[in-house]
């Protein structure tokens, strides 16, 4: 069974780490799952705020955020981590210890 496809729930995603690789490849890749209803993006998490907000031109709804701290994670949460590697292990520990899938 293909669970995205029967989902009636969208996924909330959080994407960390807002620059050139998400901008050319997560933010398309998410803006056309949030178009079919199977993902939505909750919160945009980058210390630069001007990354944060090239990416929210096109998700106005998600929060936008410094610290991935900021935000309650659960099990239903995707943490996409797409920042600098020398933050990997720490946000991904983080998200992971707060029951959030990640990627």
């Amino acid at each position: 069974m293909n669970y995205l496809k029967n989902s009636k729930n969208p996924i909330p995603v959080i994407l960390v780490g807002c620059g050139a690789v998400s901008r050319f490849f997560y933010s398309p890749a998410i803006k056309a799952l949030s178009e079919r209803g199977e993902i939505f993006l909750q919160a945009l998490v980058d210390p630069i705020r001007g990354n944060s907000d090239i990416i929210a031109f096109d998700f106005p709804h998600a929060e936008r955020l410094e610290s991935l701290t900021e935000i309650k994670l659960s099990k239903e949460n995707l943490v996409i981590i797409a920042s600098p590697h020398r933050f990997h292990a720490s946000q991904s520990i983080y998200a992971l210890e707060n029951g959030a899938s990640v990627l």
